[in-house]
């Protein structure tokens, strides 16, 4: 039975899209300094690298038989 696309294609494919995300950004744009309540692209970009090093580590405990880490912390740190 097939079970989907790989997790690996669905990576490459997932950074494909972000590339293609920010492509059209100036590059001023792309490192202005943010302000509260206003994330510039640069810190859109970080934040989903965060997520995606949290999803690999819930994958990879996942593929070692682990549960699920709990999402407070990272609700509280996303807030």
């Amino acid at each position: 039975m097939d079970a989907g696309p790989k997790p690996t294609k669905l990576l490459e494919r997932t950074r494909a899209e972000e590339r293609a995300l920010v492509a059209p950004f100036p590059l001023q744009e792309r490192w202005r300094i943010s302000e509260v309540g206003c994330w510039s692209a640069k810190d859109v970009i970080a934040r989903r690298a965060g997520w995606n090093l949290h999803m690999a580590g819930q994958l990879a405990a996942l593929g070692r038989g682990g549960g699920r880490a709990d999402g407070d912390e990272i609700d509280a740190e996303n807030a």
